[in-house]
């Protein structure tokens, strides 16, 4: 793909790409990772009928002068993203960005969402996990949500009834593993959404992604469990998925993925 930069824009460029320690790929790399998540979080609002604006809109009233806007100065985002890395332990990110924080005043809590980059090849700069977590805090209690996104295929049935059903059946398993170790201090469940529809697909190619949203809620920080082992359980999970997605053939055979 071939990108045109107007010309009054090409300073403005190097000097964005010297500060960042980036070239223009990189970093249209990394603003499209940015931009995955804050199109997927407008994508399932729109979905649940909270989200009426388009994301044109959205984009353009970005950085308006509104209060969550003013919220985000940059001594507020580097804290945020390194009390969330304490929270969690992540350590060893390439890139890390803030977006959707939302003050409630009347619950008198907070709540924000954290684009994390990692790199998963030493050898290629170019090979990115991303990993979303978003983060409410209140007088109550925290909760964090680990999301991740899974790809569908051909051979996944996809169908309310199916996402219900395996929905339940995760909770049912992380309730049987998971209850001892973490009980009484906080809990874990598990929303599985289907985003990204494809108009020209299938019926079972209606959608090209899952959301799976790993969610932990308990009344202090310190019963938050670290990213590896929300990233062991999330793994279980998107195993679990993939099994009970699989189409069964006429000879009782899954599909293989």
């Amino acid at each position: 793909m071939n990108i045109k930069i107007k010309a009054d824009k090409n300073n403005l460029l190097e000097k964005i790409c010297k500060e960042t320690k980036m070239n223009p790929s990189q970093l249209i790399e990394y603003f499209l990772g940015v931009m995955h998540f804050l199109y997927s979080d407008y994508e399932r609002q729109k979905n649940e009928g909270v989200e009426k604006r388009s994301f044109s809109e959205i984009l353009t009233n970005l950085f308006s002068h509104s209060l969550k806007s003013k919220l985000l100065t940059l001594d507020i985002v580097e804290n945020l993203i390194e009390s969330t890395n304490e929270l969690l332990g992540i350590k060893n990110h390439i890139g890390a960005a803030i977006y959707n924080i939302n003050p409630d005043f009347n619950r008198r809590s907070i709540s924000y969402a954290v684009g994390y980059d990692f790199c998963v090849d030493a050898a290629n700069i170019y090979a990115y996990k991303n990993l979303g977590i978003d983060v409410e805090i209140n007088q109550d209690y925290i909760e964090v949500s680990y999301v991740v996104y899974l790809p569908t295929f051909e051979s996944m049935e996809i169908t309310d009834k199916k996402l219900n059903n395996t929905s339940n059946l995760i909770q049912e398993y992380i309730k049987d593993k998971y209850h001892k170790e973490f009980s009484p201090f906080e809990n874990i469940a598990v929303e599985l959404l289907p985003i990204g529809e494809n108009p020209f697909g299938t019926r079972q190619e209606a959608h090209q992604y899952i959301e799976i949203r790993l969610i932990v809620k308990a009344d202090k920080a310190t019963h938050i469990p670290s990213i590896e082992k929300l990233s062991l359980i999330a793994r279980e999970v998107h195993a679990i998925v993939n099994k009970e997605l699989a189409v069964v053939n006429k000879n009782n055979i899954r599909t293989r993925i």
